[in-house]
């Protein structure tokens, strides 16, 4: 029997039509399937191997072209694999990106080397994610460079949390504010404490380089009595999970003048507490300045007081007779103050009589003059009577030009007189 392949267009087999040789390669045909069916059942494990590995897994032939991506990677380009097939890169790639692939895929074909890289690669909905990615030369059994493969994993996340830890690690070892925090076994027993981290500024506030003390025990870093006890209240702390003031310590360091620093305690992650050290230095000046301008403005008030009493003495000469002997200038605030003292002596003495004596008052005018009369009026509807001595000539004379009505008022020229009045009533 002769047989056509349909590759060979001219050329004629022939093929021995004895039935043993017929027998032999039905089953090299048999052998042959079997291969077959074994290496398809491999490839489809392989590629389900790959597309459940979470990193992106590319195979590239010369020149860069896909081979094969594995679902990670298609579903990252948001692409299946006959889109992705021969292709280059993505069509939305960066330009840029796309030539330095390029550049990295002929290095490792040409040298061989694998090459471990971060690279930025664009999602299909437009943002970029930088990648560490580690690109492998596959070679034939003779040893020949055929594909490139890469194998990228996101590191998007894990720089931006780098980068927050960063921010935080600097803000914390440059925080004005002391920060230590200390680890303690499950039982948070106080003998187990160990030193996790400390910024520069407990160092200065505990006179300590803790720093360079990280890792050992606590309570072979802090060993007075006053340290231990603190060791001790850290602990209730995370016995409690409540935060807690430790009190007010006074500096321990030579780099800082005398002051005063407090501490707080706040539990974190189970086991731990973090201890911070406030200098409130300041605010204990600030304090005990405000506790002295009050002590200030209360000794000003008694002062006040006491000025004021001098200022409107009030005299009794007998049970019904009182004598108030003003001296220096009168406004409106001392007139309303002799007002007050005036009616409050009257009320108090049931006095008949009130003197007023202006011997020692240098002007009196319009005011001074409207005061004392509306002095006079109030202690009449009190029941009493005023008079008005020390009357020199100069202020009879301003009395009259200003037109002062003193009608209900009894005036006499000197003190003297006006209790010699006053005794006759």
């Amino acid at each position: 029997m002769y047989l056509k392949h349909a590759w060979a267009k001219d050329t004629t087999v022939t093929v021995d039509q004895n039935p043993s040789s017929t027998t032999s390669l039905a089953q090299r045909v048999a052998e042959l399937e079997q291969q077959l069916a074994a290496l398809q059942q491999e490839y489809a494990l392989i590629t389900d191997i790959l597309d459940h590995v979470p990193n992106l897994v590319l195979c590239k032939g010369p020149h860069s072209h896909i081979v094969y991506a594995n679902r990670a990677f298609r579903e990252f380009y948001g692409m299946d694999q006959q889109q992705m097939q021969g292709l280059i890169d993505a069509p939305f790639a960066e330009p840029d990106h796309t030539q330095q692939y390029i550049k990295d895929d002929t290095y490792v074909f040409t040298t061989g080397e694998t090459l471990i890289i971060e690279e930025p690669v664009k999602h299909h909905d437009g943002d970029v994610h930088l990648f560490h990615t580690a690109k492998f030369a596959l070679r034939d059994p003779q040893g020949q460079i055929t594909h490139t493969l890469g194998i990228s994993e996101d590191i998007t996340s894990r720089r931006e949390v780098e980068s927050r830890i960063h921010i935080y690690e600097t803000v914390v070892k440059n925080f004005p504010i002391g920060v230590m925090v200390l680890e303690m076994d499950e039982d948070a027993a106080a003998s187990s404490s160990r030193l996790i981290m400390a910024n520069a500024s407990a160092s200065r506030f505990t006179g300590i380089d803790l720093q360079s003390q990280v890792g050992r025990s606590a309570r072979s870093i802090f060993v007075t009595g006053e340290d231990r006890a603190l060791l001790q209240r850290y602990a209730e702390v995370i016995h409690t999970q409540q935060a807690s003031r430790l009190g007010e310590h006074a500096y321990d360091s030579d780099e800082l003048s005398d002051g005063t620093y407090a501490i707080y305690a706040l539990p974190i992650s189970g086991n731990q507490v973090c201890v911070m050290y406030e200098d409130i230095t300041e605010h204990k000046h600030a304090e005990q300045a405000l506790r002295n301008n009050i002590l200030q403005e209360e000794v000003i008030r008694a002062q006040q007081a006491a000025l004021e009493e001098l200022s409107t003495p009030l005299l009794a000469i007998s049970d019904t007779i009182v004598v108030m002997p003003l001296v220096g200038s009168i406004d409106s605030a001392r007139a309303q103050a002799v007002m007050d003292a005036l009616l409050e002596g009257v009320a108090a003495n049931h006095t008949k009589v009130a003197i007023v004596d202006i011997t020692g008052v240098p002007v009196v005018d319009t005011g001074v003059a409207n005061g004392l009369i509306r002095a006079a009026q109030a202690v009449q509807l009190l029941g009493a009577r005023v008079v008005l001595t020390g009357i020199r000539p100069e202020v009879a004379q301003t009395l009259v030009q200003l037109g002062v009505e003193l009608r209900t008022i009894v005036t006499w020229g000197t003190l003297q007189a006006g209790i010699a009045f006053a005794l006759k009533q």
